[in-house]
């Protein structure tokens, strides 16, 4: 409200799931286009909500249906999203691709690489323990990237296992963050649902990338 005190803006795009509810009450959308960018996996992929996630059921729905609303464009990353959320009512959906998020990553690299990279927060989505016992089974050094809260989980379940020789770092951007990508061998995700995983676009061009449960 205060911002749109200030200025009139020539679009708004809501790039978090809270912030569309905001935009839709305001009714801004009869007047400035917005747009309705996805990353919960269950919006797009409506099956996927047989798994239980960190959504209520309630909640899935309420922002479902949001998303069907006439004047919002639902943007998305892939082709393969749109043609989706076209068949679950979002007429107005886009593909606007993701950008590379480092853009070192674009550029190759001839540096030793060692260790399995995993990517991501701890959660059941995501099947870290899954990662954790291939480590485990295999020996091979473990590296991670994950959040603040996913540091403190790993740290513990890793000292649970007996895993020592790993890698863990939180939050880390830039250069510190192309480096860590880019001097790993191979990039393990055993993520149980995703609706784009932007971790696969960064370390495809740098190295094998294995799936699974």
């Amino acid at each position: 409200m205060y911002a749109m005190s200030m200025n009139l803006y020539d679009l708004i795009v809501c790039n978090s799931m809270e912030s569309m509810p905001a935009a839709f009450a305001l009714d801004l959308g009869r007047n400035i286009p917005v747009v309705f960018y996805t990353h919960e996996e269950s919006m797009v992929f409506r099956d996927t909500r047989k798994f239980k996630g960190v959504f209520t059921e309630s909640c899935n729905e309420f922002f479902n249906r949001l998303m069907t609303v006439d004047y919002a464009f639902i943007g998305t990353q892939s082709q393969r999203n749109v043609d989706e959320l076209k068949v679950n009512g979002c007429k107005n959906a886009v593909l606007l691709p993701m950008p590379m998020s480092e853009r070192d990553l674009l550029t190759q690299n001839y540096e030793e690489r060692s260790g399995v990279l995993y990517i991501g927060r701890w959660e059941d989505r995501k099947n870290p323990e899954a990662f954790l016992d291939v480590i485990k089974k295999t020996g091979l050094p473990a590296k991670i990237i994950t959040n603040s809260n996913g540091k403190k989980k790993f740290e513990a379940r890793l000292a649970e296992l007996g895993i020592t020789n790993f890698e863990l770092k939180a939050g880390i951007v830039g250069k510190e963050k192309v480096n860590f990508i880019r001097t790993s061998k191979v990039h393990f995700n055993p993520s149980l649902r995703e609706n784009y995983p932007f971790t696969f676009f960064e370390c495809l061009g740098h190295m094998p990338i294995v799936t699974g449960k």
